[in-house]
């Protein structure tokens, strides 16, 4: 389905037809919120723009019936609530989550498998994902930036494949919003170099 078959389907009555529209505009929300999730250098914000950025795509692939991504935003968002609350809370600190999470991001295909769809194209955005969980447990937001600029690559060819518009859009908001953010953050730290004291030492 594409994406000038989606349009023309925002004309019809039926009940696949107005699931479809759902996606579409919940998927048009998505794509212009994800241009702001990495705009910021605080890695809590972050945090708080990809719980909400989870939860538009993770309705957006359900009401397609694409269940690994469903399952892969579910189990996303409950990765970004333990991880925001690494380094303030004890429970969140240990690395038993990022093992987790990247197990359950691995295992997500199987939901597509057992419901007889699946396709190896499906370990692109659990491989992702799984990526993901690396880059979200450390708290260098520079890095955090470097492997999401990699993870949305791998997202981008499954999005081509299924031939999800709005997601493909989304995932390139998000890219373009991670080397924004990479490209400021990198400027940030080379100001800050350059205003530091020289070490006469």
């Amino acid at each position: 389905m594409t994406f000038w078959d989606d349009l023309k389907q925002l004309t019809g009555y039926s009940s696949a037809t107005g699931t479809r529209a759902a996606a579409f505009w919940l998927g048009l929300v998505a794509v212009i919120h994800c241009l702001f999730v990495f705009m910021s250098n605080k890695r809590d914000r972050i945090f708080i723009q990809k719980v909400i950025s989870d939860v538009l795509w993770g309705l957006q692939y359900l009401l397609f019936g694409i269940l690994t991504s469903a399952l892969i935003y579910l189990f996303a968002i409950g990765r970004d609530v333990v991880f925001y609350f690494r380094g303030k809370r004890a429970w969140a600190d240990r690395r038993l989550w990022m093992w987790v999470f990247i197990v359950l991001m691995m295992l997500s295909p199987l939901a597509d498998f057992i419901s007889g769809g699946f396709s190896l194209y499906l370990l692109l955005p659990a491989a992702g994902s799984a990526l993901t969980v690396v880059s979200f447990y450390g708290q260098n937001t520079l890095v955090t930036k470097i492997l999401m600029v990699i993870s949305c690559c791998m997202y981008l060819v499954f999005t081509v494949k299924i031939g999800n518009f709005m997601s493909f859009l989304g995932t390139s908001a998000t890219l373009i919003s991670s080397v924004v953010g990479l490209l400021h953050e990198w400027i940030a730290l080379r100001q800050k170099k350059r205003g530091a004291p020289e070490n006469t030492n």
